[in-house]
């Protein structure tokens, strides 16, 4: 194991008072010694700030800094803005995570020269203790898969605190403030400008689930900004090429918007954000000619047939050779 590396853990706070000992200190115990810890306090107005003041003088690998309150994702970009390691990885203050993750997650880069190597997560009750979990084989993706990976395995693949980052990945990039579901709308980039990224299905990430979490209260705006992330995302996988994920894409979209509509009359803020629906729905039916095919084959094709594999293949070349000639007819 080589801690030659120095590794920046950034984690973003505001009020977890109750929760954040048990996240600090998790980071602490890591087998992996050569960290720098930063405390983002973003605002917090219960005893959150103290705590961090606190754990600076118990190690000096402890970095703290105060803000006022802006979101996850400004917190983010700050603890960005002030590490000095040339790896990055992001833990939730409400969250812990096992002993030996940041060691297991350098060493998958070291082995496979990965930009980015992520694993699996507990996803358990504050009551509840996670278990050793056993090692798992290190799979590599290159080129389209890394994107198909989100569609193969959501969880994994689009949260950002079970990860470890190389640096280079933020360079001219940060995270969108003001807006939920951040996480969707960077993970394609992320994973796009990465040359590989490494995985396990090891548990090493303990994920605390929560009835207090800015995204236990769903809101029509919130569902319009989960659905804005993968117009997003669609029109990025265009620029680029990558058909078959815009295809995925394309078909998760429009599950989201449908999920939302269905559900606008529950909402409040209804008015507000309704308007902004009905365009999306707009741009989906504008969209929907270019992906029917795709879309009426998983919907329909692949519930009748169980030979997948060989449907897939043949309906994917097919759209494929399509693409192209309408790209080269353009």
């Amino acid at each position: 194991m080589s801690q030659s590396e120095l590794i920046s853990v950034i984690v973003p706070i505001f009020n977890e008072e109750k929760h954040l000992k048990r996240c600090v200190d998790s980071i602490l115990n890591q087998t992996y010694r050569n960290l720098e810890i930063l405390l983002i306090d973003d605002g917090s107005t219960d005893n959150s700030p103290e705590i961090c003041e606190n754990y600076k003088t118990v190690d000096t690998r402890i970095k703290v800094i105060h803000q006022e309150n802006g979101g996850l994702s400004k917190a983010r970009n700050t603890g960005i803005d002030h590490a000095t390691a040339d790896y990055y990885v992001f833990i939730d203050s409400n969250d812990a995570i096992m002993p030996k993750m940041i060691e297991t997650l350098n060493d998958m880069r070291l082995k496979t020269g990965a930009d980015i190597s992520m694993c699996n997560y507990f996803r358990i009750n504050d009551n509840q203790a996670p278990y050793e979990d056993m090692p798992y084989p290190t799979r590599v993706l290159v080129g389209e898969n890394k994107i198909l990976l989100i569609y193969r395995l959501w969880g994994l693949a689009v949260v950002q605190w079970n990860k470890l980052f190389n640096k280079r990945i933020f360079d001219g990039f940060r995270y969108p403030e003001g807006l939920y579901h951040e996480d969707e709308y960077v993970i394609h980039h992320e994973l796009y400008k990465a040359n590989k990224i490494a995985y396990t299905l090891q548990k090493l990430y303990i994920y605390y689930l929560s009835e207090e979490g800015i995204m236990a209260t769903p809101t029509l705006e919130k569902k319009y900004h989960v659905c804005l992330a993968y117009q997003n995302r669609l029109e990025f996988l265009e620029k680029v090429h990558y058909h078959r994920s815009a295809a995925n894409t394309f078909i998760r979209f429009k599950t989201h918007y449908k999920d939302a509509m269905k559900s606008v009359n529950l909402y409040n803020d209804k008015d507000e954000w309704i308007l902004k629906m009905e365009e999306m729905g707009h741009y989906l039916e504008d969209n929907k000619k270019k992906y029917y095919d795709f879309y009426y084959f998983v919907d329909k094709i692949v519930q009748k047939y169980r030979n997948f594999p060989y449907f897939l293949s043949y309906h994917y070349n097919t759209l494929k050779n399509r693409f192209l000639k309408e790209e080269k007819n353009d």
